[in-house]
């Protein structure tokens, strides 16, 4: 008897749960949503609502080169409606005491951070019926300590002229320090084209992988060395010998054991990448080693018959990896650098680093169009800002920077670099 008195409840409660959303769609077909006036009725549901939001993986802080402590992280989202919905305002909060630490209020600035999950297209404000988003949040403080410990999220949306409001996706904030690691590359000149923390081809870089969804490139960087006056190439950039970086030495951003290498595929001719990838050959020619506590550093797009380490092989700091090429998925000579919280190469969540020291010497101000498939013949630099010595801070997108060392000790030293 009380068994069956509790299921009538709970028909009950999910009926009228049904009925209130019946009753939010009919109200949004029923109104005239003119843009021109904004007239017409105004509903608010309170805790009920047709948008599902969740955050799968807590943001790790990290130090940019510009001074500020950085979590990236994403919200998804999935429209459970029959009907479009408009989102109009995303506010994160902390959860403490719902202090609004940053805030997206108009649809310039909504699609700015919200996409269908890939990196094309301007952007989206609003999600079509039964239909998924992302929100790529950058929320940056001036110190660690100003960033909550735990994150809830305010979302307002409107179906037609129904106002609907969540509040929910809570995360905490990790706890794990960025790994401080050496640098992947030695000597001056090097150019962060594409990188954290905005939106770039590798923060959006979303890939669903066996029913999982993954960014393993969350903090990637595709470094190119430019000359004295700001020239990655100089030439016909679809030579790859006429690119600055074309064969310079990579070596190991810390000890660790190689646990994948590929050594085989041959050079692309830019801009055109190589065809029918995989996710192990879309790497080109690489290494993935081992860094321990959980970390693995990935290096990409080398030089065929370059790879100097072998699968199981204990490396140390510093030691000679590889060349830089232009192989895989792979439009010109670069290295593709990042650091993941699982060997799996994609299948895994890009985690943050810091370099334990360089100097800082410019900012690009063009480093999309360097990065463009018909590459700009020199980056447009600007002074960094002071100090020029940097330490345990990652570079964002556009900066240039000198690491110690140079190619020929490398070379000349059995694949240590010399500081």
């Amino acid at each position: 008897m009380r068994r069956g008195a509790r299921v009538r409840r709970k028909n009950v409660f999910w009926t009228a749960l049904g009925l209130l959303l019946a009753a939010v769609v009919a109200a949004a077909r029923a109104t005239d949503p003119s843009p021109s006036t904004g007239e017409g009725p105004t509903v608010s549901t309170g805790a009920f609502g047709a948008l599902a939001a969740r955050v799968e993986h807590a943001p790790e802080p990290v130090l940019g080169t510009d001074g500020r402590w950085h979590l990236v992280y994403e919200i998804y989202l999935l429209n459970t409606a029959p009907v479009p919905q408009e989102i109009t305002i995303i506010e994160v909060r902390a959860a403490r005491d719902a202090r609004i630490v940053l805030r997206y209020a108009t649809p310039e600035r909504i699609r700015a951070v919200t996409a269908t999950s890939t990196t094309e297209g301007g952007g989206v404000d609003e999600l079509a019926p039964n239909a998924g988003g992302v929100v790529f949040v950058d929320l940056a403080a001036a110190t660690k300590r100003a960033l909550p410990k735990r994150i809830v999220h305010h979302i307002e949306t409107r179906i037609g002229s129904v106002a609907l409001t969540l509040d929910g996706a809570p995360t905490q904030t990790s706890t794990h320090a960025a790994v401080r690691i050496g640098p992947p590359l030695v000597g001056g000149g090097y150019l962060n084209e594409n990188g954290c923390c905005g939106r770039s081809d590798h923060t959006r870089a979303l890939l669903t992988i066996e029913g999982a969804r993954w960014l393993a490139q969350r903090f990637a960087i595709d470094w190119v060395r430019l000359d004295a006056q700001g020239r990655p190439y100089v030439g016909d950039f679809r030579v790859n010998e006429n690119w600055y970086i074309f064969g310079d030495p990579i070596v190991s951003v810390s000890g660790g054991r190689v646990v994948e290498t590929l050594d085989t595929m041959p050079e692309n001719t830019p801009p055109v990448p190589a065809s029918d990838l995989t996710p192990y050959t879309a790497l080109g020619n690489h290494v993935i080693v081992d860094m321990g506590e959980g970390r693995f550093a990935l290096y990409a797009h080398m030089q065929p018959g370059s790879v100097a380490v072998t699968v199981g092989e204990r490396v140390r700091r510093g030691q000679l990896l590889g060349r830089v090429g232009n192989t895989g998925s792979s439009a010109a000579p670069h290295l593709h650098f990042h650091i993941t919280d699982g060997a799996a190469a994609v299948a895994s969540n890009g985690a943050p680093w810091v370099f334990d020291r360089f100097q800082y010497v410019a900012r690009a101000l063009n480093a999309d169009a360097v990065n463009a498939d018909e590459p700009a013949l020199r980056a447009v630099l600007e002074h960094a800002p002071p100090p020029r010595w940097r330490t345990m801070q990652m570079p964002l997108q556009g900066d240039v920077v000198d690491f110690a060392g140079s190619r020929e000790a490398v070379l000349a030293g059995g694949g240590q670099s010399q500081e």
